[in-house]
C-alpha cells in the first residue's frame, strides 16, 4: 500500500524487468500484479495496473509481425492501382489473436479467472 511516488517509480521499473526476465518466473510476478491490483491503495493498484498494460504490450509487440523498411514513403501499388494491404495471417484473423494476456494460463480457469475478477474491480472502481 505504497504512496510514494518516487518509490512507485522504483517498483514500476522494478516489476518490468521481473516481468519480462525468466519466463517461469514471470507469471509469479503476474499473479502478485494482479493481486496488488485488486487489493492495495489506489496509488498501488494504478502502478500495478500500469506494469501489467506495459508486460501486455510489450508481448503484443513482440508476436506482432514486422514490416519490412520501404525505401519510400508511399505504400506499395496493388494490381488495381490502389494501395497494398498487409495480407491477413493463416485463418484470417489478426496475428495478436494468438498472444497469451499476461498472467492468464490457458490451462487453468482459476488465473482465467482472477484475471476476469481484477478487470472487473478495475471497472468498478473509481
Amino acid at each position: 500500500n505504497e504512496k510514494d511516488s518516487k518509490t512507485l517509480e522504483f517498483y514500476t521499473s522494478l516489476f518490468l524487468a521481473l516481468g519480462q526476465g525468466n519466463p517461469r518466473k514471470a507469471s509469479l510476478v503476474h499473479v502478485g500484479l494482479l493481486e496488488l491490483t485488486r487489493h492495495g491503495c489506489d496509488e498501488s493498484a494504478l502502478c500495478a495496473a500500469s506494469v501489467l498494460r506495459a508486460l501486455q504490450l510489450a508481448r503484443e509487440q513482440a508476436a506482432a509481425p514486422q514490416q519490412p523498411m520501404m525505401l519510400t514513403a508511399l505504400p506499395p501499388i496493388n494490381s488495381r492501382g490502389g494501395p497494398s494491404m498487409p495480407a491477413a495471417p493463416p485463418g484470417g484473423g489478426s496475428a495478436l489473436a494468438n498472444v497469451p494476456m499476461v498472467g492468464v494460463d490457458p490451462t487453468s480457469p482459476e488465473s482465467v479467472q482472477r484475471v476476469l475478477d481484477t478487470l472487473f474491480h478495475l471497472l468498478r472502481s473509481d
